[in-house]
């Protein structure tokens, strides 16, 4: 099965989640996002771990081989919390779809003495470029603040993603190595 067959067959149990949702009361999910937003955390839909996996697998794979698919629906399993790290919250489109992810996560393979950290930023290629990324890592900036977190961190491979983070307020802090590869390594000031 491909991928939009995969989240076209998850649309239907996200829109009944939504309509749940909005039809409970409004202290029967209090640390969750407001229904009306297009942010659903994994803990409330932990039958999609297989797909952020999936995301993650495709998108990251090539950096640590060691990290298989089968690992990382474990780790994405270990995702599925509210209001502790780690955590992923998903952007859902109005028709149900999951369209990216972000996470926070305590370390994210390197640096142990700073975090917790911003990683898996992931949008569906049909829909970049129009400011879901954005939108999932104000929503990570949010629930970092809401925890109690002053500083977040995050790497990336990706020698043009700096600049793209600078232009949210992040600022680069040094370069390191995970897993073999060179990274950049970003801070962003919470207080």
């Amino acid at each position: 099965m491909v991928e939009a067959d995969v989240r076209a067959s998850i649309g239907k149990s996200l829109r009944s989640h939504k309509r749940r949702a909005a039809e409970s009361s409004a202290g029967a999910l209090p640390s969750r996002v407001d229904c009306t937003s297009n942010f659903v955390y994994l803990a409330e839909l932990k039958h999609l771990v297989g797909l952020c996996a999936w995301w993650a697998f495709k998108t990251w794979g090539k950096y640590n081989s060691a990290y298989t698919f089968t690992r990382r629906v474990e780790s994405f399993a270990r995702h599925c919390n509210l209001n502790e790290i780690p955590l992923t919250v998903l952007y859902i489109d109005d028709e149900g779809l999951p369209l990216g992810m972000a996470s926070l996560r305590l370390n994210d393979g390197i640096r142990p003495d700073i975090g917790p950290w911003l990683g898996s930023v992931y949008v569906d290629p049909a829909v970049r470029a129009r400011g879901i990324g954005t939108e999932l890592v104000k929503e990570i900036e949010r629930k970092a603040r809401t925890l109690g977190y002053m500083k977040i961190y995050l790497l990336t491979y990706e020698d043009t993603l700096p600049d793209w983070y600078a232009g949210l307020g992040w600022k680069t802090i040094g370069k390191d190595v995970c897993h073999g590869n060179e990274v950049t390594v970003m801070e962003l000031d919470l207080s």
